[in-house]
């Protein structure tokens, strides 16, 4: 059990970091062009496969990260790369869901604005 638990906890943590530094990329590529409709654009992929796929891999972290604490023994999370993998990990997840989450709400608004203009 321990095996697979690990095997899909490494799998989230390819995922959530992969999408996290593609993401930073196509956000400067967008904001480089100047063109609102393509930042507009581009931000609203984003937030997209931040739901599709951050959130889904931040929970399956997190979950599984406990789950295996529970099997291993908590006093793994004594151990400075365990115990501070876990801090950062929960303060990530606070950082995403309190300031860059509702950040990214502004855009779709104006994306939104744009296409009743054009219409």
């Amino acid at each position: 059990m321990l095996s697979i638990l690990l095997i899909i906890h490494v799998l989230a943590s390819i995922i959530f970091i992969g999408n996290n530094i593609t993401g930073a990329f196509w956000k400067v590529r967008a904001d480089k062009t100047g063109n609102l409709e393509v930042m507009s654009s581009s931000v609203r992929a984003l937030l997209r496969a931040d739901y599709q796929f951050t959130l889904p891999s931040l929970v399956v972290l997190f979950v599984t990260g406990v789950w295996m604490g529970g099997i291993t023994g908590w006093e793994r999370f004594q151990e400075i790369w365990l115990g501070s993998s876990f801090v950062l990990l929960v303060i990530i997840a606070l950082i995403w869901g309190i300031i860059s989450g509702p950040k990214f709400v502004p855009w779709c608004v104006l994306r939104q604005k744009m296409r009743q203009q054009a219409d």
